[in-house]
């Protein structure tokens, strides 16, 4: 920290697996302040129920498995009154969301807004209590994958991030992938998939 940078919030990326010690030492005359804050995320599959958020995800797919519905409820366990959630959803690799099914979340006043970055979405739930908020949201192929792995669900307290919950959900049954017309001229391929 120095005279330039000294108001500027500063961020470091650690290596986990490496031993850090942090140091601060101001000299005769000077003022200042050093905070230190330690985030470590990580996925879990479905988190234990406990005080604070409850969510579960479960899905139906077509029998090509092209679109999927997933269906979401998320509520406050005992202790809350209300308040604003974020359902954070990574979608499954090789599918994008249905902006339509967003749309109408939005309409029916189930959720405030919604926030598409990637391969996730954000909902912000204007009211969660502790009764359920039941929701879908629908996803579409666009690339077969091999090997599908879960996705994750997370829902967290507008305001509190401490209190969440986290479900895991992927596709269930049978899946027999959709013919593919093979292209009329290389130039048609963007990728190759191999089974």
């Amino acid at each position: 920290i120095n005279e330039q940078n000294k108001l500027l919030y500063q961020e470091r990326l650690l290596n986990r697996s490496a031993s850090y010690s942090f140091k601060a030492s101001l000299a005769d005359g000077s003022a200042g302040c050093a905070a230190l804050q330690v985030k470590y995320y990580y996925n879990s599959r479905n988190s234990p129920v406990q005080r604070g958020i409850q969510v579960n995800a479960t899905t139906t797919s077509g029998p090509d498995c092209s679109t999927l519905q997933l269906d979401i409820c998320a509520r406050y366990t005992e202790g809350f009154l209300r308040t604003s959630a974020i359902v954070e959803i990574t979608l499954l690799s090789g599918y994008s969301a249905d902006d339509q099914s967003l749309k109408n979340l939005v309409n029916s006043g189930v959720i405030k807004r919604y926030v598409v970055t990637g391969n996730k979405i954000q909902l912000i739930i204007q009211t969660l209590t502790i009764q359920p908020t039941c929701f879908s949201i629908s996803e579409s192929r666009y690339l077969q994958v091999a090997n599908l792995q879960n996705a994750v669900v997370e829902v967290y307290d507008y305001y509190q991030y401490q209190y969440k919950a986290t479900a895991g959900y992927r596709l269930e049954g049978n899946c027999t992938p959709a013919a593919v017309a093979p292209p009329t001229s290389l130039n048609e391929v963007d990728s190759v998939f191999f089974v």
